[in-house]
């Protein structure tokens, strides 16, 4: 097969990877009924909090996500993440986080990965694979994976899943996905003064980078806010010269998001997400999606590239992934690269590991008839006349999902770095 080329050269090629790695702790969305009352619940239903302040707060933010099948996530108070602690029945403990998740899955694909991630915890480290591909930029230079930081703590997220169908109290779960509350210590920083002392180096040894983990960043820390943390984040891309993409998620405080997008999003050349981070950007940007379905999600990715001034804009759904670019790799690279991602997405979905090999249990499944549909919809749109490279390809969807989280990162990074590598292989 061709991607066997691909493999063989993924040994030659690196990538660099910062900021958030965290360990997520599963959790069984039915302790939420050993937890709460029904009365609990009537109080709950309809609340939209923006953040996890409170037991309520939770409840309702779970309610809310199943009520939509879209997977959600929000900032977690100290006290609710202790009481979780002392409170529920964790099912399993897996390696979470954007670029932790990528970090993975990259290495065991074969490519060089070169990793920054403050939170260097024993634990945390013992959930990254133990490769000689994946190193860490510490105080001691590059380290291999199995080495930690003494005095680092560990930052656990509660993932709770869902199944299409499952129910709590009288909320049914329009669709398989998961809630993430995810808690925001203080020593999570962007700003770092190892990784600015360093930036030449990683410019010299890496071919593309992947950032995520600023939709961590708080309002406040105990000595400095939020806009020191993006400034600081803003300085390090600038100086970043190799292709990098901007792994955006989901971010409820106004004032933080807007930061980000102008601070941080104006200063790569890809950016991905899923269908409901889009809409956060338009928010921001002031132009809200006017149309459903494939054509407005294009038109609103057309709106963010152009208002951006990006190469790339990328998003992925359940059903397709879509990629509207403009000077930036080929059409080709774009689409193999997704036919790869969805081959790992699958095995994910699987909860096996994500391998060349594991990819191959999709080859007999069919792309999705809904992705089709959507895909014939937008090429129909646009067939008189189009100035961007639009892809868009059905995902080979799983009907019984093992596992939710992380689905969206297997697919961005893995489909922007093997995009990438195609390209230098011409």
């Amino acid at each position: 097969m061709w991607y066997e080329k691909i493999k063989e050269a993924a040994k030659n090629f690196t990538v660099f990877l910062a900021y958030n790695a965290n360990i997520d702790a599963i959790v069984d969305v039915k302790e939420i009924e050993r937890l709460f009352s029904y009365q609990d619940y009537l109080e709950a239903d309809g609340r939209e909090p923006v953040t996890i302040d409170t037991r309520e707060d939770l409840l309702a933010a779970i309610l809310n996500s199943m009520r939509t099948g879209i997977g959600s996530e929000l900032r977690i108070s100290k006290e609710v993440g202790e009481w979780l602690k002392r409170n529920v029945t964790i099912k399993e403990r897996r390696m979470g986080g954007q670029i932790g998740i990528m970090a993975n899955m990259l290495a065991r694909l074969g490519f060089n990965c070169l990793v920054y991630f403050p939170l260097l915890s024993r634990e945390q480290s013992e959930l990254f694979v133990k490769r000689p591909n994946l190193k860490f930029l510490t105080p001691d230079g590059w380290k291999e994976s199995g080495y930690y930081l003494e005095d680092a703590i560990t930052k656990i997220n509660w993932i709770f899943e869902f199944e299409k169908g499952e129910k709590i109290f009288d909320v049914v779960a329009r669709d398989s996905s998961r809630f993430i509350a995810a808690s925001r210590p203080d020593e999570d920083r962007i700003k770092s003064q190892l990784l600015e002392s360093h930036i030449d180096e990683i410019n010299e040894i890496s071919d593309v980078a992947i950032l995520s983990g600023y939709h961590d960043v708080k309002r406040e820390y105990s000595d400095s806010d939020y806009m020191e943390q993006i400034i600081a984040g803003e300085k390090v891309l600038k100086r970043i010269s190799v292709p990098k993409q901007l792994e955006f998620a989901s971010i409820s405080d106004v004032k933080i998001r807007e930061a980000i997008v102008e601070h941080i999003a104006r200063n790569v050349d890809v950016v991905d997400m899923d269908s409901s981070e889009l809409r956060l950007i338009l928010e921001v940007l002031g132009e809200p999606i006017t149309e459903e379905g494939i054509i407005g999600e294009y038109k609103a990715m057309k709106t963010i590239l152009e208002r951006l001034n990006l190469k790339c804009v990328k998003m992925h759904k359940k059903h397709y992934f879509i990629s509207v670019s403009k000077n930036y790799v080929g059409k080709e690279s774009i689409e193999k690269g997704y036919e790869v991602a969805r081959g790992l997405c699958f095995a994910r979905s699987m909860d096996l590991e994500e391998t060349w090999e594991n990819m191959r249990l999709s080859d007999n499944v069919e792309p999705s008839p809904i992705g089709i549909e959507e895909k014939k919809k937008l090429e129909e749109f646009i067939k008189n006349g189009n100035e961007f490279t639009v892809v868009v390809v059905p995902n080979k969807v799983n009907p019984d999902p093992k596992i939710t989280v992380g689905l969206g990162d297997v697919v961005s990074g893995s489909s922007f770095v093997i995009e990438n590598l195609l390209e230098r292989m011409k």
